[in-house]
């Protein structure tokens, strides 16, 4: 190819961002995502050329781990965990920001961000981000890499073109069993039952939180107070999270406030559901027994809060694993959670609350779950709620027995494990 080729390419590339920022100016959101969405999916079946090649054809090269590793999001404290322990077992990481990858997947052309050829991709995020992260780069960049993707879901049934997306990896990671049944199902449901075999259960990695200490203070919990923690992303929709559920076990548990009774609910992503922020606002403002805390906190800040509370609570409908509730028990505090979704994986009941549930019809009004979740008993979860935190005793025998049980999951992740994976020899400069 010439050089006038590149160059002549080059500029077309650079023109495309001004282009489009040409069509945000002048086309109302309603003509510009559907365009813009047909575009996208037009970009995504022409790149079907880029099938996965056979792993014996990839030579070993870098280990690249794509994720949202600058920003305040469970995928991204998720992806930051991954990429940390590969780096500990001696697998040297590159780490890629994600980000940029959903501004430039209408138009493409971004470098990959390694030259040298082979080795493995990570992308840890789910399929339309990872449709992004492909579409955003030149194909020659990634296409002869061994590729896993870690995707994780909410209720019974992952998204029909999930299917579509796996045919472009050669593993899927998923954090819980609850997951890839999820998206077996899904597979099974789209004609594509054989690509269940690329399907592999994969716990998040919990954090060395050996040097943690509590902070009441920097977090207005009184010395003598016990404290019950129910923390939300409501970008990962309220109706799923339950804060009304929360709000509503407290006040049965407790109708009055209660001098040494506090419930701190943590807040991310109040933006994304300003109804359910202004509910949660009220109620904090009406009880003073009761924290909001409406601040994006650092992942060492978030396990301080953890560590400085006796309870975590969770009346959630679905989760896909539950790394906060994982992180409380591996710190030893009590977790009230409902029993049903990903959580099971590394819960019982002897080692967590669990709260009882019915099964229903997801019933989401932003419309991106279907499929079935729980319902959990509130009024169960109130009484159980108040006997955990009238008990001292109770809460560190749950305490120390949720820890124990919690060190199974680490088990995923020791050097011998990841070493043995057959992924890991695509990787090259092992330490």
């Amino acid at each position: 190819m010439s050089h006038a080729h590149d160059r002549d390419r080059a500029s077309a590339v650079a023109s495309v961002p001004d282009r489009a920022g040409q069509f945000r100016k002048l086309a109302p959101a309603a003509i510009r995502r559907p365009i813009a969405r047909l575009v996208l999916e037009a970009r995504w079946r022409w790149s079907s050329a880029a099938q996965p090649v056979e792993p014996a054809d990839i030579q070993p090269g870098p280990l690249i781990v794509s994720g949202f590793f600058n920003e305040v999001l469970g995928v991204g404290r998720a992806g930051r965990l991954t990429a940390d322990w590969l780096e500990t077992t001696g697998l040297p990481v590159v780490r890629h920001d994600l980000r940029p990858a959903l501004v430039h997947q209408l138009h493409g052309g971004l470098d990959f961000p390694v030259k040298a050829a082979g080795g493995v991709w990570l992308i840890h995020a789910n399929p339309p981000e990872a449709k992004a992260a492909m579409l955003a780069h030149q194909t020659g960049g990634w296409r002869g890499r061994y590729r896993i993707g870690y995707w994780a879901w909410e209720t019974s049934e992952a998204p029909a073109d999930w299917a579509d997306a796996a045919t472009r990896f050669h593993e899927i990671w998923v954090p819980s069993r609850f997951v890839a049944d999820a998206v077996e199902r899904t597979f099974r449901q789209r004609g594509k039952a054989a690509l269940a075999a690329r399907i592999g259960v994969v716990p998040h990695v919990l954090p060395d939180l050996s040097d943690i200490q509590p902070d009441r203070s920097r977090f207005g919990i009184g010395a003598q107070e016990v404290a019950v923690l129910a923390a939300m992303d409501l970008r990962s929709t309220a109706a799923r999270k339950n804060p009304q559920g929360a709000i509503e076990a407290w006040m049965l548990a407790f109708p009055r406030p209660e001098i040494g009774r506090r419930l701190m609910l943590k807040l991310t992503g109040g933006t994304a559901d300003p109804s359910a922020l202004e509910r949660l606002r009220t109620f904090a403002r009406e009880r003073p027994d009761v924290t909001l805390l409406d601040e994006d906190l650092a992942d060492r800040e978030m396990d301080r809060l953890v560590a400085s509370v006796d309870i975590v609570l969770s009346p959630h409908r679905a989760e896909g694993f539950g790394l906060v509730l994982a992180e409380a028990m591996a710190l030893g505090k009590g977790v009230v959670a409902t029993g049903f979704s990903g959580n099971m994986d590394f819960m019982d009941a002897t080692s967590a609350a669990l709260i009882p549930f019915s099964l229903t019809t997801a019933d989401d009004p932003t419309g991106r779950y279907g499929g079935v979740w729980a319902e959990p008993d509130i009024g169960a979860c109130a009484e159980i709620l108040k006997a955990l935190v009238d008990d001292a005793g109770r809460r560190r025998a749950l305490g120390l027995a949720a820890a124990k049980r919690i060190e199974g999951l680490r088990q995923t992740w020791s050097k011998d494990a990841i070493r043995h994976q057959t992924w890991v020899r695509k990787i090259s400069l092992l330490g």
